[in-house]
């Protein structure tokens, strides 16, 4: 038969029994299957718990080694999230949503994606703002007052005034009206000028 160059064959041949083994470290790691299709593809390992195993092919008198062969992994939903809080507490719609992901497991290996949803809404009971009672403060009547003055402080050369102080005394924080400090003009005494 003449074959051109660059030309796709096919080339078919019977294949005889195929003995398929799983071996770690060289040595036999689960019962063999045997396979008599053109492909040799290993079938599933349910028994065996590790992912770094070796696949050794043995068609008669020769072997053909696959090193670490790994599952097919098919892709698993987590449990749903809690439900998020409803995007408004009045109006015309609320929403809320959840959601879950694919990775319990993750697919891997060629294994298939997770099938069904993975994000959730729902509507929230809402009333119309008009209807919503809101609570509001009562005004209290506040108080806060300023304590007595201290006294005037000593007249600072240089400068040419005192200061005194006064304290405010408030039990809601509500500022006091007036004036916390007070400065007066004065003439100092006993300072020397350079």
């Amino acid at each position: 038969m003449k074959i051109k160059l660059s030309s796709v064959v096919f080339l078919s041949c019977l294949l005889t029994l195929i003995r398929v083994n799983w071996a770690r470290n060289l040595e036999a790691a689960a019962p063999s299957h045997d396979l008599t299709k053109h492909d040799v593809k290993a079938a599933t390992r349910h028994d065996i718990s590790s992912d770094n195993l070796d696949l050794v092919n043995q068609n008669g008198s020769s072997a053909l080694m696959y090193s670490h062969a790994n599952d097919v992994i098919n892709g698993g939903f987590t449990d749903w999230s809690a439900w998020s809080e409803c995007s408004s507490d009045c109006g015309k719609r609320s929403l809320r949503s959840r959601e879950r992901y694919c990775t319990n497991p993750s697919p891997s290996n060629g294994g298939a994606d997770c099938d069904g949803e993975r994000f959730q809404l729902t509507l929230c009971k809402v009333v119309p703002c008009s209807r919503m009672v809101t609570s509001r403060p009562k005004p209290r009547h506040v108080i806060s007052k300023f304590g007595q003055w201290s006294g005037w402080s000593g007249c600072q050369c240089r400068k040419g005034y005192q200061k005194r102080y006064r304290q405010c005394y408030s039990h809601s924080g509500a500022p006091c009206l007036g004036r916390r400090v007070e400065r007066r003009a004065c003439k100092p005494k006993g300072c020397k000028i350079p």
